[in-house]
């Protein structure tokens, strides 16, 4: 399996998982065609056309599932499915936004990870970085990117200052 570490990137890709800082204190809408909540567990199932935003972000999928500490506490993981699953989010005022895709995207809130896999892909604006697995560390700032065994390679497409679409 080819892997490439690819620090820089964070300069052309900002944190999916960072936001606008009113981002956070924004409320969570959520829409769906069902919802399942178990608070003894902290489980809860959004099924069917999901689309949730909270200020900036964006995430859309055929289910959005949350697990949260029980009862009603702090969200742990989000796990996001779709043919693709999608999230748009603007990282900093005035910056252009980042859009990803995936089949399957979970973020963890404690490591603060962001894991795209299956024909993943993150752009912000003529900037495009895609492949069958990334992976984003915020606290660390590095991207992790891998092709599928005997698959597509990673791909990467830089624009220079000043140009593209």
């Amino acid at each position: 399996m080819c892997a490439r570490r690819l620090p820089f990137l964070l300069l052309l890709l900002p944190a999916a998982a960072a936001a606008l800082e009113t981002d956070p204190q924004a409320p969570v809408h959520i829409t769906a065609d069902q919802v399942v909540i178990e608070e003894k567990t902290g489980i809860s199932r959004f099924t069917g056309s999901v689309r949730m935003t909270q200020g900036s972000l964006t995430v859309e999928g055929d289910s959005v599932v949350l697990y949260a500490e029980p009862p009603r506490g702090k969200v742990r993981r989000i796990v996001v499915t779709g043919r693709p699953a999608r999230f748009r989010q603007r990282p900093g005022p005035g910056a252009a936004f980042v859009d990803g895709q995936a089949r399957r995207m979970v973020y963890e809130t404690a490591s603060a990870r962001l894991l795209l896999e299956g024909a993943a892909r993150l752009v912000q604006g003529p900037n495009e970085f895609s492949g069958e697995r990334i992976e984003y560390d915020t606290r660390r700032s590095v991207v992790t990117a891998s092709g599928g065994e005997g698959g597509p390679r990673v791909r990467t497409i830089i624009q220079p200052e000043g140009t593209g679409p």
